[in-house]
């Protein structure tokens, strides 16, 4: 009697589990799936509530990110127009943080190398053009993780809407039998 779906299941729910599946030949029904058919209806709700929960959570961590993505990337144009409007041999006059939100002017004599934070605490010393290019490429990458997030942030609101149609139904259905 036992169907490998269901092997985990107590012995009744086996039962009904290998009933659906010699009737239902190609239905197949999750653990999850099957758990959630045998729910009473506050119990379904409740777990949908839970989920919208979650994916509100999640929705909220994607714009957070998205947010901090795109002040990245408005950060790297700036800095490509800045350095595009450097000029070599004149020395360029910038404010120079000392720490904690204090600055003190000063002036850089030569602007044709300039140094690139690679990470992990590294910088290398790189040409403007090149800098630019760094810039550029990392733009790109942050612009492709904005894409991303986009298409995450649409399936994530087609999934909300889909749980509050569940949730309205319910909600439907326990109202029309208490009414």
């Amino acid at each position: 009697m036992s169907n490998g779906n269901c092997n985990a299941f107590p012995l009744f729910l086996e039962v009904v589990c290998e009933f659906m599946h010699k009737n239902l030949q190609y239905a197949f029904i999750s653990k999850k799936t099957f758990a959630f058919l045998i729910m009473s209806e506050e119990e379904k709700l409740q777990a949908l509530v839970a989920q919208m929960k979650v994916i509100e959570a999640y929705l909220n961590d994607i714009l957070s990110r998205e947010t901090s993505i795109s002040r990245l990337i408005e950060e790297g144009r700036f800095a490509v127009d800045a350095i595009k409007n450097m000029s070599g041999s004149n020395p360029v006059q910038t404010l120079m943080p000392i720490g904690i939100g204090v600055y003190t002017r000063a002036s850089v004599a030569s602007v044709d190398k300039l140094l690139v934070s690679v990470g992990s605490g590294v910088a290398i010393e790189k040409s403007k053009d090149d800098a630019v290019n760094y810039i550029e490429s990392r733009m790109k990458e942050l612009e492709v993780a904005l894409r991303t997030m986009l298409s995450q942030k649409q399936e994530l609101a087609m999934k909300m809407e889909q749980t509050k149609a569940e949730i309205n139904a319910i909600m439907q259905k326990l109202q029309q039998k208490s009414g």
